[in-house]
């Protein structure tokens, strides 16, 4: 099967031919700092897949959850790739 990062990869070289400029954030290796200064200059915000418990729980960690939270209730657009749709949802049993 493919992993994490080729599915990142792959969504990622989608994106560029659409012409959008990607600006990449590794969750896990990130600051809340950093995390609300890569999200609020840009337009959109998607979230990958992967494990869907482990990505609850780092953005929980590093604060992600509400910042994004934040945003979309500003009207930024969040999308997300599987596990990054099911964190969405209110629980995600």
């Amino acid at each position: 099967g493919l992993a994490v990062q080729d599915i990142v990869d792959a969504a990622k070289e989608v994106f560029e031919k659409m012409g959008v400029i990607v600006d990449e954030l590794e969750l896990t290796k990130a600051t809340k700092a950093e995390i609300k200064n890569k999200l609020e200059p840009n337009d959109y915000i998607y979230v990958s897949g992967g494990n869907t418990f482990f990505l609850l729980q780092e953005l929980k960690r590093t604060g992600a959850d509400k910042l994004i939270r934040e945003q979309i209730k500003a009207g930024k657009v969040y999308k997300g790739e599987s596990a990054g749709s099911m964190v969405l949802f209110p629980d995600i049993e």
